[in-house]
């Protein structure tokens, strides 16, 4: 299961997504998240009849793990966030942590 349009609820502030082990989990929104995924939408609004995939690159296409994993390390770069094993999926699990907490 991808991250899809069809697994965003946004007025109920949630998504559905499959964890490890093929759990599916959902997951709550803070109003923020909610916020910047709403502007993001109408961003991407031209391409949502063709692809039902929440993030696109800029050709309107699903986005692809490579390409996040570009993204992210040039945002660690340009923070000056040079730590060894720093990773998205380390990114993912300290988020889902602390928003339990």
């Amino acid at each position: 299961m991808e991250f899809g349009l069809d697994n965003l609820d946004l007025e109920d502030n949630s998504v559905l997504l499959l964890a490890k082990g093929n759990k599916e989990r959902i997951i709550l929104l803070t109003s923020k998240t909610r916020a910047s995924l709403e502007e993001y939408l109408q961003v991407r609004k031209p391409y949502m009849e063709k692809e039902r995939i929440v993030f696109l690159n800029d050709r309107g296409r699903p986005i692809s793990a490579n390409t996040l994993r570009r993204i992210f390390k040039k945002i660690c770069r340009d923070a000056e966030l040079i730590k060894p094993g720093l990773s998205p999926i380390k990114l993912r699990h300290t988020c889902l942590t602390l928003l339990l907490k």
